[in-house]
């Protein structure tokens, strides 16, 4: 089977491929400005370098959040067209489950973490790779008081996501209780490939997301929505 993955909901774009033989490949870009301009360019260029058509695709995952609204809205416009045009079953993951297989080796708590502005990020923190807490919104504060409120004999902390590096400095600082494992930028961006590695067990079950009900994982309203 042909798997195409997506996940456009943080900082970073990435989209990957996995073919029946058994071959794979992924494109990341971080720092992305404009998810708008890039999507479509970038998929068709990915396809064309893996000499595969869109026709080939036999399944599409996708990251449906949290993240951007904006990223969010135009992926979910673009990728659920896609599977309603050429009749390809969607599978939606967690943005933040994908972004936990960059670190599921690593023991201890672990965070991962998506920036979501103001001040804010969007998170799951787990023990080991059990899921203490899922799809929280919060301050930086409330996720440093959350974290130093975990018994944990270890003492190590892993953090990651767009989330924690471009306020990593604030966080070390203030997580002093915790050895915190500093890793290279690679794990902090959600990649495609592990997107279509969480979807494998539902599509193997056949249970697959209907177009029109699978929505962006939303866990606060929009700006605009908060005007009215």
């Amino acid at each position: 089977m042909n798997i195409l993955g997506f996940d456009t909901v943080s900082s970073s774009f990435s989209i990957a491929i996995q073919k029946n033989d058994g071959s794979a490949d992924e494109y990341n870009k971080d720092e992305v400005r404009n998810h708008n301009e890039e999507i479509l360019p970038v998929l068709q260029n990915f396809l064309k370098k893996n000499k595969i058509s869109l026709d080939e695709i036999n399944y599409i995952s996708l990251g449906i959040g949290p993240g951007s609204f904006t990223a969010l809205r135009i992926a979910f416009a673009t990728i659920k067209s896609i599977c309603y045009a050429k009749k390809i079953p969607i599978i939606g993951v967690s943005s933040l489950e994908t972004l936990h297989e960059n670190i599921k080796n690593y023991d201890g708590i672990k965070a991962v973490m998506i920036d979501a502005r103001k001040g804010s990020i969007y998170a799951n923190i787990y023990s080991n790779n059990e899921k203490l807490k899922e799809n929280l919104d919060l301050t930086y504060d409330e996720f440093i008081n959350i974290i130093n409120s975990i018994e944990n004999k270890n003492k190590t902390l892993t953090l990651c996501g767009d989330g924690f590096y471009k306020n990593s400095e604030y966080f070390i600082n203030n997580l002093t209780n915790y050895k915190i494992n500093i890793l290279e930028n690679s794990f902090n961006i959600i990649k495609a490939s592990n997107t279509i590695k969480l979807s494998i067990p539902k599509i193997e079950s056949n249970n697959f997301d209907d177009i029109f009900n699978l929505l962006p994982l939303y866990i606060r309203k929009s700006e605009a929505e908060n005007k009215k």
